[in-house]
């Protein structure tokens, strides 16, 4: 998995949030966009007052007065254990003899029906769907 990998909750279904990278999965869900708090924010944090030793046993430790500390509140680097279930998603490379397909794998949260719901009513490309153990569902691009 790629640090690229972001929730995305999608409208259909029952809220079904899935987790990759928003370029892969919007060549599939042209439609389905970033949660917009996957990204870091700035957060302030109020510092109180206190003193402060310059080393153990200092006998004059200065006084430090209340600041406010800007930090940057980050999401994961690495999603090393992305929540949910796996699926994979496969697209006929074109001109291939034998067929051949090309699979990126996604995880998500939710029911597998509302998923699959969302690939059919918004698919870019004809696609095969797997579910968590496998099963292929075959669904065709929305014109």
């Amino acid at each position: 998995m790629t640090s690229n990998e972001v929730p995305h909750t999608l409208a259909i279904g029952k809220g079904i949030t899935i987790w990759g990278d928003t370029t892969k999965l919007q060549k599939f869900l042209p439609n389905a966009l970033p949660d917009a708090a996957a990204g870091p924010s700035e957060v302030q944090v109020t510092v109180p007052p206190t003193t402060v030793s310059r080393y153990p046993g200092d006998p004059a430790p200065y006084a430090r007065k209340t600041y406010i500390r800007r930090v940057l509140n980050a999401v994961r680097a690495k999603f090393a254990a992305t929540p949910g279930r796996a699926f994979t998603v496969e697209v006929e490379v074109e001109g291939s003899d034998p067929t051949t397909y090309d699979a990126t794998q996604f995880t998500f949260v939710g029911a597998f029906v509302d998923l699959h719901a969302a690939f059919v009513a918004d698919a870019a490309v004809d696609l095969i769907l797997r579910s968590p153990d496998g099963s292929p569902y075959e669904i065709t691009a929305v014109v």
